[in-house]
């Protein structure tokens, strides 16, 4: 199964194996604003994106799957950055979340 991206401007689709997504993040992270702060440790630093808003299908077994959906208000726009994250409505204590979060779906705020 794949995981697929649904970006709200015109921007090239990409479709990415959830293992790639997950396991090769310099390959695909980035452009959601996630980053690993080291190989392994299960843990995301969260940056800007270059989409405002995008969806990502992350498989689970059995056919079964999580939806993420990663919302910048203003991304891929000159001097944006990001100060503060929330996830499914909950206020971040700091822009960083552990895969187990993420990995089980919702959305994913990140805020100037």
């Amino acid at each position: 199964m794949t995981a697929g991206v649904r970006p709200t401007r015109r921007v090239p689709r990409a479709r990415l194996s959830g293992r790639a997504l997950f396991q090769n993040p310099s390959r695909s992270g980035g452009f959601w604003g996630l980053y690993p702060l080291a190989p392994g440790d299960g843990v995301w630093e969260l940056g800007a994106p270059l989409f405002e808003r995008a969806e990502l299908w992350i498989p689970a077994g059995g056919g079964e799957g999580y939806r993420l959906v990663i919302e910048s208000p203003g991304a891929g726009r000159p001097g944006h950055g990001v100060g503060r994250a929330r996830l499914n409505g909950e206020e971040l204590p700091a822009l960083r979340v552990k895969h187990a979060r993420i990995a089980r779906g919702g959305v994913l705020r990140l805020l100037k």
